[in-house]
């Protein structure tokens, strides 16, 4: 693909500083130094990450399926069972859930690296492709998303921009679009719209370039339908081959499976239904939280409640909600739109000038540079796009023809956002793709502002130097942001223990993270119920009454008690039996460990008194 020819306007002397200018920006078009340079970015970026926590939330429950292929290569093929594929498959390395997890992730980050720059060295100059690269590189809400799998799902669709961009043969097309369709069925459901659109676009480039072929209609017809149909095929036998390994086939793959001792409300372990159902109950109470802040339950584990009050029932579908309270669903939806500002800016510079988070974790809100970015990011877009309006036959014929389905297949991804962001929010982790494309287009803004600005040219002769600047001025990520890592620290109370929480029997109550450590310590996926407890369940504990008749209860038969609640424990008379002397009111200790903070000890139900 050939580039516009440089807009110089007088010869260079031939001295010692020219000469060394042109050998950096032969150096900055060279593969190898560009690559090289960006993945010592990322490595730079990237070190320290041992002082990461375990990471909450989604991980560990896409640890705990990664199991089931580890085991059997089996799969849940409703929650993207490419990605515990992967996952899984690293597991014969090593099942430790923290050294896997940051394996995985860090392999992920590195290949998108590569695949970015790839595919910005197609669509724009080397030295701008490098500069968008490593904005993509640095960004903290990209390598250190909450959870992989949303990283994991920007890989087969770059990969898919790559092919139709590697040559212009309709086998490149039709393989793009198998990918795709890989994509929607194994990934993110979401997709099937890009993947649509994509084939609706290679549709009418077809049509439109198989005119020089017209007078061998029926040989092109066969060859357009072999290069189209085989990687078509090639996707559904993956497809199929990933069904078969389900461990939820049809019909149970609509509604889920329940466990006999399962408490209702948490019917949606697995199934297409019930996905998308308890994922509504979470979206809708987090930004219903956002607008009630007098409503404090845990949006995440208590949507229930909400949903039921508002709907009528607890895990409601979208349709359903929009039948039984459409006002208040709209009332989400717009809510959700208001973000998209603040959920741009975060997509784009890690940070938001809004007051409102549009994630569900913390991120920086109120930010000055933020808003100064967008500003001038924005001025760049707009001058950007009036110049390529203005000259447009000239980019045409010199750069956008050749490369125009490439652009055409990244738009496709964009309207996805639409189905996001009001169901969901703008939250930058389900938005990577259409990150991607903007931050491409806003390269290729400046690329047409350098052509009339021919000072940008010049100065990006000097690429190399500014490259080696920012090894040096670019911080690692991690050790700025060390801290505290509880989760990591009751993981490796409770990993020795696996077994006891690995029984489909085991209901336990751990002082927090309990979704976490039924995926990271219990990871028994297919025989283990969600009933597990945490300690905020003991705020309805009667203090007049011994707690071992409140766990009974609940079913409760494996018990952590950390410090602070052991000393609480200990300094009640009715409790204190417990923990002293547990075989007396049915209970054994597995472990019991001083530390500076007091004492820890693990708790089990005898079993004769189950």
């Amino acid at each position: 693909m050939r580039e516009p020819p440089r807009n110089l306007h007088a010869a260079h002397p031939a001295g010692a500083g020219a000469r060394a200018m042109e050998a950096l920006d032969r150096l900055t078009s060279r593969a190898w130094f560009s690559y090289g340079m960006l993945l010592l970015l990322q490595g730079k970026v990237l070190w320290g990450i041992q002082h990461r926590d375990l990471a909450v939330g989604d991980e560990s429950g896409y640890y705990n399926r990664a199991f089931l292929w580890f085991k059997d290569l089996s799969v849940d093929i409703v929650w993207s069972p490419l990605y515990t594929a992967y996952l899984g498959t690293l597991m014969h390395l090593t099942t430790d859930p923290f050294v896997v997890t940051t394996l995985h992730r860090i392999i992920v980050v590195v290949a998108l690296d590569v695949m970015v720059l790839a595919l910005m060295r197609r669509l724009l100059p080397s030295w701008i492709a490098w500069l968008v690269a490593a904005w993509w590189a640095v960004l903290p809400v990209t390598f250190d998303t909450v959870s992989t799998v949303h990283l994991f799902a920007v890989v087969p669709v770059v990969a898919a921009w790559l092919l139709i961009l590697s040559r212009p043969s309709p086998w490149a097309r039709g393989s793009a679009i198998a990918v795709l369709v890989i994509t929607t069925v194994l990934v993110r459901n979401e997709y099937v719209l890009a993947t649509g659109l994509l084939a609706g676009v290679c549709l009418w480039w077809e049509a439109r370039m198989a005119r020089p072929v017209a007078h061998e209609p029926a040989r092109a017809r066969a060859s357009y339908v072999l290069a189209y149909g085989v990687p078509f095929l090639a996707a559904v036998a993956i497809v199929v081959f990933f069904y078969s390994r389900t461990v939820y086939p049809f019909p149970e793959l609509l509604t889920g499976r329940t466990f006999p001792r399962h408490d209702p409300q948490w019917s949606a372990h697995s199934g297409l239904g019930p996905k998308h159902t308890y994922n509504m109950c979470q979206v809708y109470a987090v930004g219903y939280q956002q607008r009630h802040p007098e409503w404090t339950k845990n949006a995440m584990l208590d949507c229930q409640e909400l949903m039921q009050s508002t709907f009528g029932i607890p895990i409601p579908s979208l349709l359903e909600m929009l039948r039984r309270n459409p006002a208040a669903v709209l009332h989400h939806f717009w809510w959700n739109v208001t973000l998209i500002p603040g959920g741009t800016q975060l997509l784009l510079f890690n940070a938001s000038a809004g007051r409102v988070n549009p994630d569900y974790f913390p991120v920086q809100l109120g930010s000055l540079r933020a808003l100064a970015l967008s500003v001038t990011t924005a001025g760049i877009a707009v001058y950007g796009l009036l110049l390529l309006s203005r000259d447009r036959r000239f980019w045409w014929e010199h750069w956008l023809r050749d490369r125009a389905l490439g652009w055409l297949a990244m738009l496709c991804v964009l309207p996805v956002a639409g189905l996001i962001i009001p169901t969901q929010r703008p939250r930058p982790s389900y938005l990577l793709c259409q990150g991607i494309a903007l931050m491409a287009s806003i390269g290729l803004c400046v690329f047409v502002i350098s052509r009339r600005w021919p000072l940008l040219e010049r100065a990006a002769r000097g690429l190399p130097i500014l490259m080696l600047a920012m090894l040096i001025v670019v911080p690692s990520y991690y050790p700025a942001h060390a801290g505290p890592r509880p989760l990591l620290a009751l993981y490796e109370r409770l990993a020795p223990f696996e077994t006891a929480f690995n029984r489909s029997s085991t209901v336990f109550l751990v002082s927090g993270y309990r979704l976490e450590v039924h995926g990271y310590v219990g990871h028994n996926y297919f025989t283990s119920p969600l009933i597990d407890f945490d300690y905020s369940i003991l705020r309805d504990a009667p203090a007049d009454r011994p707690l071992p008749a409140f766990l009974d209860e609940h079913g409760i038969n494996l018990f952590y008690v950390d410090e602070a609640l052991q000393k609480q424990l200990s300094a009640n008379p009715i409790q204190r039996a417990l923990l002293t002397s547990p075989e007396t009111v049915g209970w054994k200790i597995l472990a019991s460990h001083d530390t500076r903070a007091g004492r820890w000890m693990l708790l089990e139900r005898e079993p004769a008194s189950r």
